[in-house]
């Protein structure tokens, strides 16, 4: 506080003392360059479509907990926060933009509650396919014979052929957003056959300050990047709405 008197060389008059108040508000730094230009929002909608991984679900009441699986309803959605806040927190940081408040996030996603299938083929009905530490297919009764494809961001080779019930091999493949393996096509004997199990997810970020919609945008891409490390596999890149 800096403290200043005024007419103090003038006997008899009062002292007026004028107060000047320094106040502090958020400081944000921003990148420079096409990234300060165009559009700009407090908030954004962030629309993703995935395939989630094992912590975000939990099993029913009379299944064992597979590892890598949440135990209760309640874990899995702080879970998914707890992946979100560092997302978002790893995406302004990664693109220098440094809030005083960190964003406030509302998602709409409610993590399911699956029956894990032994292996990567389809036998049972009603149960889940996990590769990888990601949820990839359902276990449901469809055509004998079909096969699913699956797309998948960041797939480099052909087209995903779901497993099904009835199969003579059974192939490894590593579930990655660069390089999703096909699996072969097997042939149903029981009917029950492999369905994608893709998710999608509403996150509405609101900053304490306007960003512009390239940041905004960056921002996203580096969400995906960091969500990607929790064995979420993307089906499209994050789509960004501002608000």
């Amino acid at each position: 506080m800096i403290e200043a008197s005024a007419f103090s060389s003038f006997p008899g008059i009062m002292h007026l003392k004028l107060y000047i108040l320094l106040i502090i508000s958020p400081v944000l730094i921003w990148t420079c360059g096409s990234d300060i230009a165009g559009t700009s929002s407090k908030s954004a909608e962030f629309g993703i479509s995935f395939f989630a991984p094992l912590a975000y679900t939990y099993p029913p009441a009379d299944v064992d907990l597979v590892p890598g699986q949440s135990l209760t309803l309640e874990l899995a959605n702080r879970r998914v926060k707890t992946d979100l806040d560092l997302a978002i927190s790893k995406g302004l940081t990664a693109n220098q933009i440094y809030l005083y408040i960190p964003p406030t996030l509302n998602f709409t996603f409610t993590p399911p509650s699956v029956k894990i299938a032994d292996g990567e083929v389809c036998v049972t009905d009603n149960t889940y396919i996990q590769i990888s530490g990601t949820v990839i297919y359902k276990c449901s009764i469809g055509n004998s014979g079909a096969s699913t494809n699956i797309p998948v961001s960041g797939a480099t080779g052909a087209p995903t052929n779901a497993p099904v019930s009835g199969a003579t091999e059974v192939t490894e493949s590593p579930v990655t957003r660069d390089n999703f393996h096909a699996l072969p096509r097997r042939r149903a004997s029981s009917g029950v056959q492999a369905h994608p199990f893709d998710q999608s997810m509403t996150v509405i970020a609101t900053a304490s300050q306007p960003l512009y919609e390239n940041q905004w945008n960056k921002i996203a891409r580096s969400v995906q990047q960091a969500l990607e490390d929790k064995k979420l596999l993307f089906n499209d890149d994050i789509q960004v709405l501002l608000l």
